[in-house]
């Protein structure tokens, strides 16, 4: 099997996407000022800042990025870089999810402004699976926020909602 991407809901299972997604990168980030859009960015690629719609299944290999300004539905707003641990081994999906989950809301409430439990926003994250930890080195979560009501335009940024 190719290691492939699939959408993680924080707090819940919400709408088509569930579960962890693969990422490669570096440690934290800040939102890109400038998102970048493009004709199908890698879903390794994505960084901070980022706005796309929902992908099209849930394994995804590239993603369509679009400019911030236009409707999208979801945003990158953080990266966070998860601990190999002692083995250096998958954690196991649930160890994931709970680090991203908790990861995500604490970078949630420096992006919009308000603590999620609060907010009218919702987050998602893709993070590592197992083929992705064992066999690209793959430790990266990307937390993403979105609008349930829809998509929105314009970053999310100091939103307060």
């Amino acid at each position: 099997m190719i290691a492939g991407r699939i959408v993680g809901i924080a707090g819940g299972i919400s709408g088509a996407v569930l579960a962890a997604l693969v990422l490669a990168g570096c440690g934290p980030s800040a939102p890109v000022a400038s998102p970048r859009p493009s004709d199908g960015t890698s879903a390794f690629a994505l960084v901070p800042g980022d706005c796309f719609d929902e992908p099209s299944t849930k394994s995804v290999k590239n993603i369509q990025t679009v400019d911030c300004d236009t409707p999208h539905t979801y945003e990158a707003y953080s990266s966070i870089t998860l601990d190999d641990g002692a083995s250096g081994e998958f954690p196991g999906s649930a160890s994931v999810s709970k680090a991203a989950d908790t990861g995500c809301a604490a970078d949630f409430t420096g992006f919009i402004g308000v603590e999620s439990t609060a907010s009218t926003l919702k987050i998602n994250y893709f993070a590592p699976d197992a083929t992705s930890w064992e066999q690209m080195h793959d430790r990266q979560v990307l937390c993403l926020v979105y609008d349930p009501a829809g998509k929105t335009t314009g970053s999310l940024l100091g939103s307060r909602r």
